[in-house]
């Protein structure tokens, strides 16, 4: 108990007597610090993003997201003009489900390019397992 007495007493002391070499240690130390743990948090999420990607590469894309991947196509080769009619005919659609009334066109053309979109993913699995076998033959 004494010597940390005297060591938080000599410490007070040499804080009053040299602050500028106080200060500019204890700046330097921890920005160091700081830059220490911001490098080792950056490397914990690049290896998060790595497996994230490999995992997501391997898995089969299902026919939500393929309708997700369609809709987000669709909007972006459409106008303006285009996006807001689909928009409108999707509110109507969703405010009164019940209603008899025919499939609207953006519909159809969502749902041929998820179809496309599906088959073209279930292709490339086939070549990789393919490619994969011929390896191993």
């Amino acid at each position: 108990m004494l010597r940390f007495r005297r060591l938080f007493q000599s410490s007070i002391l040499f804080c009053r007597d040299n602050f500028a070499i106080f200060a500019s240690s204890s700046f330097i130390g921890f920005s160091l610090l700081g830059y220490a743990l911001l490098s080792a948090q950056h490397e914990l999420h690049r290896k998060d993003l790595e497996q994230l990607n490999e995992k997501s590469s391997k898995s089969e894309m299902t026919q939500e997201q393929a309708m997700i991947a369609a809709m987000i196509e669709n909007a972006r080769e459409s106008s303006w003009e285009e996006n807001l009619s689909n928009a409108m005919q999707a509110q109507e659609r969703f405010m009164l489900p019940g209603r008899k009334s025919d499939t609207p066109e953006f519909l159809d053309k969502i749902k041929k390019r998820s179809d496309d979109i599906m088959e073209r993913q279930r292709l490339r699995a086939e070549e990789e397992k393919k490619r994969i076998d011929r390896f191993w033959k």
